[in-house]
């Protein structure tokens, strides 16, 4: 018979240790329960950066723990309710592009940013946010749209009239 004190933290039941008492790097864990203590000890930090526009994969494969981008989705998508709350940061991430569109648009961030460029950064947001949320999914179909304009003519001895002006959309 084993000495109490000679057991292993593979011999000790998970639940029963606090979190923070377990090793950053568990060598004598299995990786999987490993890593999901971490996951689950880290997930809230990481969706408040995702909130805030940084990319998922990014935050995980640059960790100095060498996490798995690949392994932290599918413990994400494993839990209801965790999907649910990635889900939902998702659409603050969109906020967050439609504010950078508009920083962008008004040149303030770099008034000499090269105009193609400045194209290419607002274009890339404008996609991501309609591959990742159906309301910004028409947003193609607003850049092909020919912009017209309503003129109200108000004429001092007569009837006001209206004059609809169609144009070309600037590329």
């Amino acid at each position: 018979m084993r000495d109490p004190s000679d057991q292993l933290l593979t011999d000790v039941p998970l639940d029963s240790v606090p979190p923070w008492l377990l090793p950053v790097s568990p060598l004598r864990l299995p990786v999987t329960k490993a890593n999901e203590i971490l996951f689950e000890n880290m997930f809230d930090a990481v969706m408040d950066r995702v909130a805030r526009g940084e990319p998922l994969s990014r935050i995980i494969t640059e960790d100095p723990r060498g996490l798995s981008y690949p392994q932290f989705r599918r413990w994400i998508d494993k839990d209801p309710e965790r999907k649910q709350t990635f889900e939902e940061v998702k659409k603050y991430y969109m906020e967050v592009l439609e504010d950078e569109r508009l920083i962008i648009s008004d040149g303030k961030e770099n008034p000499m940013e090269d105009i193609e460029r400045t194209k290419v950064r607002i274009k890339t947001r404008t996609d991501t946010m309609a591959a990742w949320n159906e309301r910004y999914g028409k947003a193609d179909k607003l850049e092909n749209s020919k912009p017209s304009i309503n003129v109200i003519i108000n004429q001092p001895d007569g009837p006001s009239r209206t004059v609809t002006i169609d144009g070309e959309a600037i590329p």
